[in-house]
């Protein structure tokens, strides 16, 4: 360290006991009060330490642990309150009451530290970088400590918060710049350089890191050049270090600026950001995300406070999402959470609600959309406090259980009323009971329970309510929101000229042996289970929120759902499999009994499993590019030609192959491989224990598992390499 007497008395003015502390005495031997010499050698060992100390590899390794020790969070630091935060965020957006046990919390923790050393990493890795050579270390160590206090920046109030030993947040972005300028200028004080400017000489008097930093910072912020720029597309399954490192130092409060929280983003779709121009004509401010869940908008946001979009670029915004079909229904989503938060917050405090929120409540016109995969549970959790005919009544203006009682009643007799008739219902709370036949029979527009068809020989002619909500039963308490529409003696049952409802808010559960012209829901929230073996013209749903299962003899002219968010399951002996097409992304499929994938295309992405357990041929077969999970092709013999996936995130099962020419290897499996030994040498044995995370098992021609490779080797007569 230099011998700036002037540089030491100011570090000792901001950290008055520092020359007495057990980490300085450590390292000096003068006496207890000398302050000058005592800060003089902690410095001097501290700048060997972080400038001349071995290579700058083993210097980053070492100093890294130890400041992640020092200042990152540790687990029992992290506040109930947060878990709290996470759980209204998540109530907010309709994905229910998060409860956390000690896995799941685990799993919170591990992001929080995660965020923050990767944060804390930026800090070290500028300040050993041959960029900060000219600084003396005095000053470096003043920003260090004075970075360590900021917490999240306050757009309205232009400071930054405290930061505590709880707060969870990563540490402030590293804005080289500004950090720059708040060097420079504090090293221009403490050597009593002219400060010609006013303002400056106030903010130093002190010698806050704080109040110096923030000044410029806040200057930064305002020095927006213009609001032309560009979008730019980040893929699913991306570089996310790409995309968090370009939200560094703009001050964003994306959580996407986290390495981990970009990973986690990406692996669930396409990443936009817009960019305007820098004051060096460069397209690198960060101004607008829009985040994708598979082909779905999942967040749109802007850089004011709580992340709303600017004024100013509202048209570029809009012009933008003119290439997203789904843009009103994001939208819809918005504006449906926001409004079941404010009837949800009146129903915390006992404020009664209007016919217009009750109508919204008991979604009479539509379904209640929000962020979450399965219905929001805050609905039946307001509804199952309240008198649920009372409330119908009063909106429809008319006794709605008198009508629902006499509608029911003449269906035990056999009667089916119409539409026309002054007593038909609009609505029913209770189930349909059960009928012997279901021809020609007219629903109400909606039904709050379910509709049962149990044990028929025919569906014909008949058109079902608009929408089954689907979470009320007969005795009107409210459970867990499945819709169940099947026919019951699936051997004989004959669909025909049947229309189901437009969208379902839990199951659909249909089985027959013969289905013609059936137009099943658009939308269905819950989970899906089609069996049929003949059929004619008939529209699968195009929406399912849960996982989707069709039990089929033969394919042939069938579209599949555009979206399923779940796993997709699909039983079919015919030889016709290969004619479906699947979403370009999808959860995880299972095809456990096709044996020949010949021109079978899969999806480009699967987030979880593949599982193709008894397929033998795979000729033609298009594997998707990347299988978050495991890949079963435990059975397969022939894989000629085939291009496995280049990301496997799982375990990979090959034992039973043969016939490897032309095959393409994966160019990581995080996790196992299970492979025939005779197939190791052809891939050679480096290449394979290069791409393979886990462990590799090999099996002998009889597909057993070789427990012991030498022992093998030697009972073949082969000598090992």
């Amino acid at each position: 360290m230099d011998n700036n007497k002037e540089a030491i008395r100011f570090i000792d003015r901001l950290y008055r006991d520092l020359y007495k502390s057990d980490e300085v005495l450590r390292h000096s031997t003068h006496n207890a009060t000398d302050k000058f010499n005592n800060i003089k050698d902690y410095f001097d060992m501290q700048t060997k330490i972080h400038e001349g100390f071995g290579s700058i590899e083993k210097r980053k390794k070492l100093l890294k642990g130890f400041y992640h020790d020092r200042y990152v969070i540790k687990p029992e630091n992290i506040p109930e309150s947060y878990y709290e935060f996470i759980r209204e965020k998540e109530l907010d957006i309709g994905k229910g009451h998060l409860s956390f046990d000690k896995y799941s919390k685990r799993g919170i923790e591990k992001e929080v530290i995660a965020d923050q050393e990767t944060s804390l990493d930026r800090w070290l890795d500028y300040f050993l970088s041959e960029e900060t050579n000219k600084y003396p270390f005095w000053v470096k160590y003043w920003a260090f400590q004075g970075m360590l206090k900021l917490g999240t920046y306050n757009q309205a109030a232009k400071a930054f918060n405290k930061r505590t030993k709880n707060t969870t947040a990563a540490f402030i972005e590293l804005n080289k710049e500004v950090l720059n300028k708040s060097m420079d200028l504090i090293i221009k004080t403490v050597n009593k350089e002219t400060i010609n400017d006013e303002v400056l000489k106030k903010i130093t008097s002190d010698g806050s890191f704080q109040k110096v930093y923030t000044y410029f910072f806040a200057k930064e912020k305002e020095n927006i050049y213009t609001n032309e720029g560009i979008w730019v597309k980040y893929n699913k399954g991306g570089d996310y270090k790409k995309l968090a490192s370009s939200l560094n130092g703009y001050n964003t409060n994306w959580c996407t600026k986290a390495e981990g929280t970009a990973l986690a983003q990406l692996s669930c779709g396409d990443f936009y950001v817009y960019y305007s121009i820098d004051k060096n004509g460069e397209y690198k401010v960060p101004r607008l995300a829009i985040r994708m869940e598979d082909e779905n908008i999942a967040e749109i946001r802007g850089i004011l406070q709580n992340q709303n979009i600017e004024p100013e670029l509202k048209d570029i915004l809009e012009e933008k999402l003119k290439e997203f079909p789904d843009r009103d229904k994001y939208f819809k989503r918005v504006e449906h959470m926001e409004r079941l938060t404010e009837i949800y917050k009146k129903h915390k405090t006992n404020i009664e609600l209007s016919t217009d929120e009750l109508i919204f409540l008991y979604e009479i016109n539509e379904n209640i959309l929000g962020f979450g995969h399965r219905h929001d549970p805050r609905v039946d959790e307001i509804i199952s406090k309240r008198d649920i005919y009372k409330d119908l009544s009063r909106i429809f203006n008319h006794d709605v259980k008198e009508r629902e009682d006499n509608y029911i009643s003449n269906l035990t007799k056999g009667i089916i009323m119409k539409p026309d008739d002054p007593l038909f219902p609009k609505i029913i709370v209770r189930y349909v009971p059960f009928m012997e036949k279901i021809d020609n029979m007219v629903y109400p527009d909606i039904m709050m329970g379910d509709i049962r068809l149990g044990a028929v020989e025919s569906v014909r002619n008949t058109k079902f309510p608009k929408r089954v909500n689907g979470r009320l039963y007969a005795d009107g308490n409210i459970r867990s929101g499945s819709v169940y529409i099947g026919i019951g003696n699936s051997n004989k049952a004959v669909l025909e000229n049947v229309t189901f409802p437009d969208e379902i808010g839990g199951q659909l559960d249909v089985a027959a042996k013969v289905m013609k012209n059936v137009t099943f829901s658009k939308i269905v929230h819950g989970d899906v289970s089609i069996k049929v073996d003949n059929y004619n013209n008939i529209v699968l749903p195009e929406e399912v929120e849960g996982s989707f299962n069709l039990d089929i003899k033969y394919v042939q002219d069938l579209t599949l759902p555009k979206m399923v968010r779940k796993a997709i399951t699909i039983r079919s002996l015919g030889p016709t499999i290969h004619s479906l097409r699947f979403p370009d992304v999808c959860w995880s499929i299972s095809l456990p009994n096709v044996i020949y994938g010949n021109d079978l295309v899969l999806p480009r992405m699967l987030q979880d499993d593949l599982e193709l357990r008894a397929l033998i041929y795979a000729n033609g077969m298009v594997m998707p590019e990347t299988v978050g999970g495991s890949l079963d092709l435990s059975a397969l013999v022939d894989g000629t030609n085939l291009v496995l996936p280049e990301t496997i995130g799982e375990k990979l099962d090959i034992s039973s192959i043969q016939y490897v020419e032309g095959m393409v290897l994966p160019k990581r499996i995080n996790g196992d491989l299970h492979i025939p030994i005779s197939v190791i040498d052809r891939f050679g044995r480096n290449n394979i224990e290069n791409i393979v995370g886990g462990n590799i098992y090999l099996y002998d021609e009889n597909k057993r598992l070789i427990h012991d490779e030498r022992s093998y080797y030697e009972s073949k007569n082969i000598q090992t390499k």
